[in-house]
């Protein structure tokens, strides 16, 4: 008897092994999900990193003396982006061209800081999310809206920064 149900076990293991992809059935659990593809980074990005300058229309609370200039953003090969956001780091991957750019996935740690710099770290990675399109002027970044827009001024970072 029990070497019937052995027999049976291992021939059930076997066949079920033995099933082609076109007999296994087409359910969405059964297909492969695509490979996102990702473009390089436009050579003037691609390495590069950055300080932030200016968040246009936002302004900090009266008597704070936050420097914005702790809060960076480098541009890593082949599409990643990552950086400071004031407390916490964050990265996403990056979808790009020659004049349009966004942000794609981004993660952030998640570590408390003074309400102060709070509101600036999320003011800034909300701002990164509606990112669409860069522009390099002379040593600035602006990273605008759909309207064109300035979102984000950036100043290129010095040489060990």
């Amino acid at each position: 008897m029990r070497r019937a149900l052995l027999v049976l076990s291992l021939g059930m293991v076997l066949s079920a092994g033995c099933t082609s992809p076109s007999s296994a059935g087409s359910s969405p659990a059964t297909k492969p999900m695509p490979i996102p593809v990702t473009t390089p980074l436009p050579p003037q990005l691609a390495g590069t990193a950055w300080q932030l300058v200016a968040l246009p229309g936002f302004s900090l609370a009266p008597g704070t003396s936050l420097s914005l200039g702790g809060l960076t953003l480098r541009f890593e090969e082949p599409a990643r982006a990552a950086g400071s956001s004031g407390v916490n780091r964050f990265s996403a991957q990056v979808t790009s061209d020659a004049s349009r750019l966004r942000f794609v996935s981004p993660v952030s740690t998640r570590m408390a800081g003074p309400p102060e710099l709070m509101a600036l770290e999320s003011e800034f990675l909300a701002r990164l999310q509606a990112v669409v399109a860069w522009k390099i002027d002379g040593d600035r970044l602006r990273l605008s809206d759909a309207a064109g827009g300035d979102l984000i001024i950036l100043t290129r970072a010095k040489a060990g920064s």
